[in-house]
């Protein structure tokens, strides 16, 4: 049986489904697998219309539960922001401070 998505449908790994996430974040991951692209914080609030807190609430949940590489961006030696990527499997948490930290500039 052929598991792949057509170009307009996106697929979400089974084990997305055995986490113990809130409604909220379960929703948000399945919007970030349909993006294909690295995501902000600002990509949770205009799509969802969260508040500040409950967008970095959700953002800190899929970190912790390994579905979200959190990259640190600089430019230039200055903060810039955070890019947020889905990661197609599990892996341990991220605290921020790992391999994905990047400095860029």
């Amino acid at each position: 049986m052929n598991h792949e998505a057509p170009p307009s449908y996106c697929a979400l790994p089974q084990a997305v489904f055995q986490e113990p996430l809130s409604a909220d974040t379960l929703g948000t991951l399945a919007y970030f697998f349909s993006l294909g692209r690295p995501f902000t914080v600002n990509d949770i609030r205009q799509r969802f219309d969260f508040g500040t807190s409950k967008s970095y609430r959700i953002m800190r949940e899929l970190v912790d539960a390994g579905w979200v590489a959190r990259r640190w961006l600089h430019d230039q030696g200055r903060f810039i922001g955070v890019e947020y990527t889905v990661r197609d499997s599990q892996e341990a948490a991220d605290n921020g401070f790992t391999d994905l930290m990047k400095h860029e500039g």
